[in-house]
């Protein structure tokens, strides 16, 4: 939004009644026109109708403007990080492929020469994704492949969201009448008594829900059941204990009403992900607003390039959607404790439900205030920080009949056991159901075929040789996660530029890090105290594991990710010890995720003795690539 933009909306709130585009025009400074030209488009940029025209003049929605306005008014960054992020979310959110220079140094309060030496920086940062920066006359714009685009804005959206949801503190000063922590207790030890699996962004979210809905009845405002919702014995268990420890202790009742509210949100957080799940959600919110969380999560990834259609993020969406709904249509909301946190740490999260909201408000003709779009974006935020700790988990199917509700008894069994390893992606009856899933992992209490995915077949009561035998199959599919890992980017990491075999005058640790750095500076990968801060590293805690040594910087903000190697058969000095790899990593900040693999990738490969001998036999690049690749075949 620009500053032109700002006053057309200022001006329309301040309002009584319709303006017409010649007064907008003489208030502001400006030709009817451009008046005419900007409405247009604050309109295209919000995704929604924000200002309305009509005979008498225009009319604006204030909600939608309103929320806009808080949206805008974020902080000047202050460093260069601060201002790349703000560039791309410029181009993210505005869709747009190019950016008035003069505007854009007014709106971050840098010169154009400062803005000229940024875009240099992020030209250099961005080179691996083959994306580029360039001036052209009065604008700056942005280029390269259309993937590669995408996979810039969602690393910049995943970078930018924190874990600021999680604020059971912010949840204590906002609800002073009761203990926000005591909840909090009911909830895990409920479901751990009964064998289900909570993570902690289901718990809060289901903390956030249930203090609402406390707060709710004690100023006796309730709700009404939603018809055709059927529990089994076990779950109706489940839910009267957590609502009977909640009565006697806030002294309030729940109805049957607040009862289903509460089984619903125990559903979409602890039900295992099946493939008939969108059938049980058209059951749950009817086909209308199945349709419609389908098409917005559809929506979101066309324009922000975030995958939102996670069976446990769309229940529960779809469910508060229809709750939402429900709310405007009959004049109530709910108070969100939540909003001004969001609204100032997240505000790409903020757009994106600020579009949802405006989608709805056009489809339903409803109006939706700014706590329940923070509600949305709790939703939204929630689920794109769950996707960033859940990735470094292995992508696993579970194979397992219905029957008895055997498999949501295993489900749950196998997170309790295994959540800060594997990512239960699917659960599925039968063999045909797998079909072009993408999963690194089969648990199945039936023999079947599992691809060239690495499977475990055990028992639905889940045995002590049962879990030996997942345990094993983890490690396998890590090995060759790690081992596809390294493969998938060798060309990426590695090049014949960064390969040095046996170099003279390089017998010692602090030479050998000395020359590789120095190499990485001239070719322009790193930054000048590179080299310092990978002796800081090193002197904290040595590299060496073995008879190769993974030097890298305490810091990850080369300007490309690149690995150099060493290669020295007579053995360099590392300390005490002695070395005949080196691996020196530079680190792009973008490529933090992948780090840990590729290390783990690196070490798993170089701590083999026999391979060790394979690779000091490698005296080219060539040689090294063609042995490296084929070790980890």
């Amino acid at each position: 939004m620009n500053l032109a933009h700002e006053k057309i909306i200022k001006l329309l709130l301040e309002s009584n009644g319709p303006t017409t585009s010649r007064n907008l025009s003489q208030m502001i400074g400006i030709s009817a026109r451009s008046v005419k030209t900007h409405i247009s488009q604050i309109n295209e940029e919000a995704g929604a109708t924000v200002i309305n025209s009509g005979n008498q003049g225009y009319m604006i929605n204030r909600n939608i403007a309103q929320s806009l306005l808080k949206k805008n008014e974020t902080d000047i960054p202050q460093n260069f990080d601060e201002r790349r992020n703000y560039i791309i979310r410029e181009f993210l959110l505005k869709h747009i492929s190019s950016l008035e220079i003069e505007e854009l140094c007014n709106k971050i309060c840098v010169s154009e020469a400062t803005l000229r030496a940024d875009i240099a920086r992020m030209n250099r940062l961005y080179e691996g994704y083959k994306i580029c920066f360039r001036f052209r006359k009065d604008d700056l714009l942005i280029e390269g492949p259309e993937r590669s685009l995408r996979k810039m804005y969602s690393l910049n959206l995943l970078d930018n969201v924190e874990s600021s949801y999680f604020d059971y503190d912010l949840l204590e000063n906002e609800f002073p009448d009761f203990d926000i922590h005591y909840i909090v207790r009911v909830v895990r030890k409920t479901f751990q008594k009964h064998n289900y699996f909570i993570n902690e962004f289901a718990l809060f979210n289901l903390t956030l829900h249930i203090a609402v809905i406390i707060d709710r009845l004690k100023k006796k405002n309730y709700v009404q059941p939603l018809e055709d919702v059927k529990m089994t014995e076990e779950e109706k268990e489940l839910i009267c204990e957590i609502c009977e420890q909640l009565e006697e202790e806030y002294n309030v009742v729940f109805t049957r009403g607040e009862q289903t509210e509460i089984y619903i949100l125990f559903k979409s957080n602890a039900n295992p992900p099946t493939t008939d799940e969108y059938e049980k959600l058209r059951e749950l919110v009817g086909n209308e607003i199945s349709d419609d969380a389908l098409s917005l999560i559809e929506d979101i990834r066309n324009r922000y390039y975030v995958d939102l259609s996670n069976p446990t993020f769309t229940v529960p969406f779809a469910l508060h959607l229809k709750n939402l709904i429900f709310r405007a249509k009959n004049g109530s909301s709910i108070y969100n404790p939540m909003s001004a946190s969001i609204i100032q740490s997240q505000p790409i999260v903020f757009d994106i439900a600020l579009f949802v909201a405006m989608k709805l408000m056009e489809e339903y003709d409803i109006e939706i205030n700014e706590g329940e779009i923070c509600f949305l974006a709790l939703h939204i935020g929630g689920e794109i920080e769950r996707q960033k700790h859940t990735s470094q988990r292995i992508k696993t199917v579970l194979l397992c009949p219905t029957y008895m509700d055997l498999s949501s008894q295993l489900y749950n069994k196998l997170l309790l056991l295994y959540s800060n390893e594997i990512n239960i992606v699917s659960v599925v009856q039968q063999p045909s159901e797998i079909g072009s899933m993408s999963y690194d992992l089969l648990i199945s209490t039936l023999r079947t075929e599992s691809g060239k995915a690495v499977s475990v077949v055990i028992s639905p009561f889940l045995s002590q040789n049962d879990k030996t035998n997942i345990s094993d199959a983890i490690e396998t599919a890590r090995n060759r996660i790690t081992a596809g890992m390294l493969k998938k980017h060798f060309d990426d990491c590695f090049e014949e530029e960064l390969f040095f075999y046996k170099p003279s005058q390089v017998k010692s640790r602090d030479k050998a890090i000395r020359m590789l750095a120095e190499n990485l500076m001239r070719i322009g990968y790193v930054r000048d105290n590179f080299y310092d801060n990978v002796m800081k590293r090193e002197k904290a805690a040595a590299t060496v594991f073995g008879y190769v040594a993974v030097p890298h910087s305490v810091e990850m903000d080369a300007l490309k990710t690149s690995v150099s190697v060493l290669i020295d058969p007579s053995g360099i000095g590392w300390g005490e010890k002695t070395v005949n790899v080196v691996l020196m990593m530079s680190i792009q900040a973008h490529d933090h995720a992948e780090f840990t693999q590729l290390y783990e990738a690196l070490i798993a490969v170089f701590s083999n003795e026999e391979y060790i001998h394979m690779i000091c036999n490698c005296r080219t690049f060539k040689e090294y690539k063609s042995t490296l690749l084929s070790l980890i075949d």
